[in-house]
């Protein structure tokens, strides 16, 4: 008997930006196809904004991906000025993370930033084997701070499998960055 593929998505968090989302929108769509099934792990579940606190409760795309069907988990971090290192990870949001990681037959990983999670599972003995992508949208990868260290630390140890450009250009980047 043949079952949807099952997709998980890692997110840094649901705040702003294009790429959030435009892939908020095709996981949605795919969704709803009854071909895949789709869950997103978002690594925070708010962000700080000048003087207010964001909750992914309350955002456009949480919202459109709760109403498509996708399942969402999100750990109950604020999201800072930096991305989350992979050392910073519980022992819960690590178990969390493997159980949905087993439950998956790919990750994707919505940009670099995310991928520190991939490398603490590894750290710690509990990334299942799953094929992983990572999906990139930069023109300078040099602006992600020490996430593309972990991505070209990923694709080196063979955690990361592929990459997903959104255009040739950023591919080209990424390829010069050492991706």
């Amino acid at each position: 008997m043949s079952r949807p593929v099952r997709v998980l998505s890692l997110y840094e968090g649901f705040f702003a930006g294009g790429a959030r989302i435009l892939h908020s929108d095709v996981v949605a769509g795919l969704a709803t196809t009854g071909e895949q099934e789709h869950h997103v792990l978002s690594l925070t579940s708010a962000a700080r904004r000048d003087a207010s606190v964001q909750y992914v409760r309350d955002d456009t795309r949480y919202r459109r991906l709760r109403d498509a069907g996708v399942g969402i988990t999100a750990f109950d971090r604020l999201a800072g000025d930096r991305p989350i290192a992979p050392d910073a990870f519980s022992p819960a949001e690590l178990d969390r993370a493997a159980a949905l990681f087993e439950e998956a037959d790919i990750v994707l990983s919505l940009k670099e930033q995310p991928l520190s999670l991939v490398l603490a599972l590894a750290q710690a003995g509990l990334l299942p084997a799953r094929p992983t992508a990572a999906c990139l949208h930069r023109s300078d990868p040099s602006h992600s701070g020490p996430a593309l260290g972990w991505l070209t630390d990923a694709a080196a140890a063979g955690i990361v499998s592929a990459t997903i450009s959104c255009a040739v250009s950023t591919s080209d980047a990424y390829a010069r960055a050492g991706v």
